[in-house]
């Protein structure tokens, strides 16, 4: 997994990609970000007991999430 936040102008990008395998409780994967753009790009397995497999979220920018692996929230 990588997890990249760059500054650009007092705005902020969080950025994290998998491509392997991640078992978790709560959020398998979250990207918080308060001032900029939140990104999660997902190729692998992601697994997460409290239904929180890919979270994404910023209080004043965009969001995106890429997902062409599998997620399995229960």
């Amino acid at each position: 997994m990588e997890v990249t936040t760059i500054p650009i102008h007092l705005k902020s990008v969080v950025s994290i990609t998998n491509s392997g395998t991640v078992d978790a409780y709560t959020a398998a994967i979250r990207a918080i970000n308060y001032h900029g753009l939140s990104t999660i790009t997902n190729t692998g397995t992601v697994s997460s007991t409290t239904r929180q497999g890919l979270v994404a979220w910023t209080q004043s920018g965009d969001v995106t999430v890429d997902n062409s692996g599998t997620v399995s929230a229960l």
